[in-house]
């Protein structure tokens, strides 16, 4: 993530938010079931003064009066359930998975309202109103759609149980990461649909708070859609430093590229002179990338299968080093015989074709059609379907 310097902001947490996997259901169900997760550990408790000997109960772990044995039973509730053995060896589907995982997150809702209800002074009673809401969140994504409503109505009562407002930012902040890497299980466009909603929330609810700038970024930097340029536009009207703001507008130059002449021109390590747009009647895939990039080296094996199978129907491929060695570079390129040119300046991040076009992250693939028309941002999944396609227009 690109870092946008906030003007006067202090950022406290720093939660990644990473879409380059998708997200496992059983993971983000078993984080918010984790008392740990719930960003709720170090707040305050209830105003109302605990009963006699609870306190005491608390300090030494003993369960000792019926509220303590009540907790007892529903941080038992709270705790998430092993795998099935059969998981080992026959991965679940996600449909599978939110099968067998919903069932223990609508009892964990049960049990946190349960004890809230009959022991609304506990000290510990904050944190079963943050599992209902977290809980209710992940059952809403999970088909419980009727929940949603709840869900928000919780999200609005979370600064009414005696939590500050940094404490509300921070369970709010985690919730959203969880709720969007269920949604990662869909897609991508889900995936940062969600982180796009929760944030322009967030920086609605906590305008001067930086952890929905972050949010953005990461969306601004990663969507390549209409999510992108949602928050790219937000963020352009945020205090973030003129880099930041340089950052998002080299974002947008790629969005707003989508469709039209792709102007790539340089002389490659070879000295092969490469236009693209003297390309036309090829289909052209654009690699960001560098041999200190492990994702990249590891794709390499991948994408000469590619080059090789599409070549003759033609396919080019025009690689972009943002590599800051030459002959590092080379000896690669030999070795692996990678017939394509290679753009190189030294520059690491700092490459002109990279800045020029926002690149944060590597590998990065772009797909070029035979009109010489940028038409994909992200064109690593399925990889050879959106070649295939484009070969046959």
């Amino acid at each position: 993530m690109a870092n946008i310097l906030v003007r006067g902001f202090n950022a406290k947490r720093r939660l990644a938010f990473s879409s380059g996997a998708v997200a496992a259901i059983v993971l983000a169900v078993s984080l918010v079931f984790s008392s740990r997760a719930t960003g709720a550990e170090s707040a305050p408790t209830n105003a109302a003064p605990p009963a006699a000997g609870v306190e005491e109960a608390v300090s030494t772990n003993a369960p000792t009066t019926a509220a303590d044995l009540a907790w007892q039973v529903a941080e038992d509730a709270f705790d998430p359930p092993p795998h099935p053995d059969s998981w080992q060896t026959n991965p679940p589907s996600i449909t599978e998975q939110k099968k067998f995982m919903l069932p223990f997150v609508l009892k964990g809702i049960a049990a946190a309202k349960d004890f809230y209800t009959r022991y609304p002074d506990y000290p510990k009673v904050v944190v079963a109103h943050v599992k209902e809401y977290q809980l209710s969140g992940i059952a809403s994504r999970m088909g419980e759609t009727n929940l949603e409503s709840r869900f928000r109505t919780l999200e609005k009562d979370l600064g009414k149980w005696g939590l500050e407002e940094d404490d509300v930012l921070g369970i709010r902040y985690v919730t959203l990461q969880q709720m969007a890497e269920l949604t990662e299980a869909e897609g991508q466009g889900p995936y940062f649909a969600e982180l796009l909603q929760g944030a322009l929330a967030l920086r609605k609810d906590f305008p001067k708070a930086t952890e929905p700038l972050e949010v953005l970024m990461e969306v601004a930097q990663k969507a390549k859609d209409k999510s992108a340029r949602l928050a790219c536009e937000t963020l352009l009207d945020s205090p973030i430093t003129d880099e930041g703001k340089d950052a998002v507008r080299a974002v947008l130059k790629q969005l707003d590229s989508v469709g039209k002449p792709l102007n790539l021109k340089f002389t490659a390590v070879d000295g092969r002179e490469v236009d693209v747009a003297k390309m036309k009647g090829k289909v052209v895939l654009v690699d960001f990338w560098a041999t200190w990039c492990p994702p990249c080296v590891a794709a390499v094996p991948s994408l000469l299968d590619t080059y090789h199978k599409f070549h003759t129907n033609g396919l080019e491929i025009v690689g972009i080093s943002l590599d800051d060695e030459k002959s590092k570079l080379q000896a690669f390129v030999d070795d692996n015989k990678m017939d394509w040119p290679e753009y190189f300046d030294g520059g690491h991040w700092e490459t002109k074709i990279a800045v020029e076009y926002g690149i944060k992250e590597t590998p990065t693939q772009w797909l070029v059609d035979k009109k010489g028309n940028l038409r994909e941002l992200d064109a690593s999944d399925d990889l050879d379907a959106k070649i295939t396609a484009l070969l046959k227009e």
